[in-house]
C-alpha cells in the first residue's frame, strides 16, 4: 500500500496534478455508508446485550449438523433474502466471530454463500438492473446462474474440506 501511495506521489507530481486533499477526505467519507456501519454497530450490540447472540451460538454449536453446513445454509439463506451484501454480512458475521473467533474458514464459507446466495435473487439490485436493460427473462438469466452457482459452491467447499 505504501508502495502504490508512493508511485502515486510521483505521478501526480510529474503530471502536474494538484489534488486538494480537504476534498479527496471528503469525497471518501460517505454518509450513507457511515450510518450503515453505525446500524451494523447497533445491531450487533442489539444481539449482544439481549443475549440472543449467545443463544444462537450455543444452538448452532448443540446442533447434530456440521457447523460449517448450518453456516452455509443461513448464509446462503439471508443472501437470498436480503439480496445485498451488507445485509448478509451484518447478520451472519457477528454469529460468526461470537462462534469461532478468528476462524477465517467459517467467515468465507459464510461469505461464499452469502454471495451465491445474492446473485440468485431477483431483490438483487444488479441483477434487476441488467434484466431490466436487456429486456431478459428473470427465469432464463437463471437458467446460467444456477448452474455457475452451483460450480462455485462445490469448488468453494470441495478447496475448504481439503483444506481443513
Amino acid at each position: 500500500m505504501a508502495l502504490v501511495v508512493f508511485v502515486m506521489i510521483f505521478v501526480l507530481r510529474f503530471t502536474n496534478h494538484t489534488l486538494n486533499i480537504k476534498e479527496v477526505f471528503a469525497g471518501a467519507c460517505d454518509r450513507k455508508m457511515l450510518l450503515n456501519i453505525v446500524c451494523i454497530f447497533y445491531f450487533i450490540q442489539i444481539l449482544t446485550d439481549t443475549g440472543i447472540l449467545h443463544l444462537i451460538v450455543s444452538e448452532f454449536q448443540k446442533s447434530p449438523l456440521p457447523v460449517p453446513a448450518i453456516v452455509a445454509a443461513v448464509s446462503f439463506i439471508i443472501g437470498i433474502l436480503t439480496g445485498m451484501s451488507q445485509g448478509h454480512v451484518a447478520i451472519v458475521m457477528p454469529i460468526i466471530a461470537a462462534m469461532a473467533p478468528g476462524d477465517l474458514t467459517l467467515a468465507g464459507i459464510a461469505m461464499v454463500f452469502g454471495v451465491a446466495g445474492q446473485m440468485l435473487t431477483p431483490t438483487h439490485m444488479c441483477l434487476l438492473v441488467t434484466l431490466d436493460y436487456f429486456k431478459a427473462d428473470y427465469f432464463k438469466c437463471l437458467k446460467t446462474l444456477v448452474p455457475m452457482s452451483a460450480l462455485l459452491l462445490a469448488v468453494f467447499s470441495a478447496v475448504t474440506y481439503i483444506a481443513v
